[in-house]
């Protein structure tokens, strides 16, 4: 059962990863969608006061758990998660306003998206601009978090037999995955968020680690505000 209660006290982070067949390319090992599911486990346990929710996006975005304290159900949820899963194309917009959907409403302090993707906005009814503007307009910080070499990397894909090769041009040539980086930062800046670009899975753990000491070292300002104001009124009152 999901812990669903309001969180007063520590953050709400939803997570948005993207589960396009582009994420099985293997510039980070043993390709991106698992070295993205292996830093999201490890940050997940390392924040046991925030609720945290999950969705995944490709050409549609659905929402795979709820904001919930019950990190087990995340996890186990985030263990399920595999490219093929939605039909493919990369829809960013939507993955983002099925996240704002659930965040609207919070009564959380810190309202944080973890956006994690190799890929460029191609589907979807709502563009990552529109959504990254009505993030802003409800305190929600975007954190977007690109995913691979930025100069693209063969596509493994399966075939109708179940054997995996390499998507290729008519002319034999690779074709490799396209990532719209200006996007991304657009999205971040709009969002008063921030862009990270994560070009191995070392890189990906050191950004995990960075978001997670800022959004502490956040909290803690946010407290001290807090307790500053309210003792500022109570000496108005003396």
């Amino acid at each position: 059962m999901f812990a669903d209660t309001s969180n007063r006290n520590g953050a709400d982070i939803m997570v948005a990863l993207d589960v396009s067949t582009s994420m099985n390319a293997e510039d980070l090992k043993p390709n991106r969608i698992s070295a993205a599911k292996e830093v999201l486990v490890k940050f997940i346990n390392g924040r046991p006061q925030d609720r945290i929710g999950l969705v995944v996006f490709a050409g549609k975005s659905y929402l795979q758990s709820p904001l919930t304290t019950d990190h087990t159900t995340v996890l186990n949820y985030l263990d399920q998660v595999h490219t093929g899963m939605i039909e493919d194309s990369t829809a960013i917009g939507m993955g983002l306003a099925t996240c704002i959907n659930r965040l609207k409403d919070s009564e959380a302090k810190t309202r944080i998206i973890l956006l994690l993707t190799d890929g460029d906005n191609n589907a979807g009814e709502i563009d990552p601009g529109t959504a990254a503007k009505m993030a802003q307009a409800l305190g929600i910080k975007i954190y977007a978090i690109g995913i691979g070499d930025p100069n693209g990397a063969p596509l493994k894909i399966q075939d109708q037999f179940g054997r995996w090769g390499y998507a290729r041009y008519p002319n034999g040539t690779f074709f490799l995955t396209k990532m719209n980086e200006e996007g991304l930062r657009q999205i971040s800046a709009l969002s008063e968020g921030g862009y990270f670009m994560a070009g191995d899975e070392g890189k990906l753990k050191e950004i995990f680690s960075r978001i997670d000491k800022m959004e502490r070292l956040n909290s803690r300002q946010k407290m001290f505000l807090s307790l500053k104001n309210i003792l500022r009124g109570l000496s108005g009152r003396l």
